[in-house]
Order: C-alpha cells, then structure tokens, then sequence
C-alpha cells in the first residue's frame, strides 16, 4: 500500500492537516475536495461505522474515507495499482491508527487549538512514519 495523501477536516469543512508524499499537492487536493462530496453522501446514510470505505478511483488513486463520532473527515489516497486489491481491513487499520494519534494530540492539556490547523511535530512525525511503513 503506497499512501500518497492524509487529509483531517473539519466538520465545517475546513482543512486541519493535509499531509501529502509524493506528487502534485493541486491534484491531491483537488481529490480530497471531491472525497468530501461522496463522503456527505456516506454520512447521511445509516450506517454506523466510521470507516466508509472505497469512495472512488481513478486512473492514479484510490481514495478511501472515515467520518469520527465528532464529525471530523479524513480522506486517505493511495496509489491504485490495479494488480494489488487491498483489504479494508488495512486500509481500516491506518484510519484508526490516525485517529488514535488525533486523540493523543486532541487529549494532551497543553493543546488548545482544536479548530485550527494542526501543526504538531509530534503529529506530523508520527503521520509520516505511518505513511512509509502502513502495516
């Protein structure tokens, strides 16, 4: 699995962190912008679960998404390599590893900005480990 892009938003749709590998960062977000679509679509339904699953591919991606209980997005685009299916159960597995580095930030009482952009080092550290070794 080759992460190219993370991207945390808000629920008022604006962008907490965006952290992108490789490639053009216009097209990663302009990706992101047409996750979120799909994802306020995935919202409304009944479903429960966090994870969303695959939203959409195209010829380069495949970009998957995750609504928290607090409303807060986050879109994961990954190469699409149509030779290599990746299980959910992977892809599942980076979400809650996100999420659970967001808690630690969110729950360390130094940290006030919760509507802002993140610009943690911690966070941004542990974002790019998670982007180079996924698994």
């Amino acid at each position: 699995m080759n992460i190219r892009c993370i991207c945390i938003i808000s629920k008022d749709n604006k962008p907490l962190y965006f952290h992108s590998v490789t490639g053009s960062e216009f097209e990663l977000r302009f990706t992101v912008h047409a996750a979120l679509d799909v994802l306020d679509e995935k919202a409304d339904a009944k479903d429960v679960s966090c994870f969303k699953g695959l939203l959409f591919l195209t010829e380069e991606f495949k970009v998957y998404g995750y609504i928290a209980n607090t409303h807060l997005r986050f879109v994961l685009i990954i190469d699409n390599d149509d030779n290599f299916e990746i299980p959910d159960s992977a892809v599942r597995g980076v979400f809650n590893s996100i999420h659970k580095e967001l808690t630690k930030l969110y729950l360390n009482p130094f940290f006030t900005d919760f509507d802002t952009t993140i610009t943690s080092n911690n966070f941004q550290t542990k974002i790019s480990e998670l982007c180079s070794n996924p698994t």
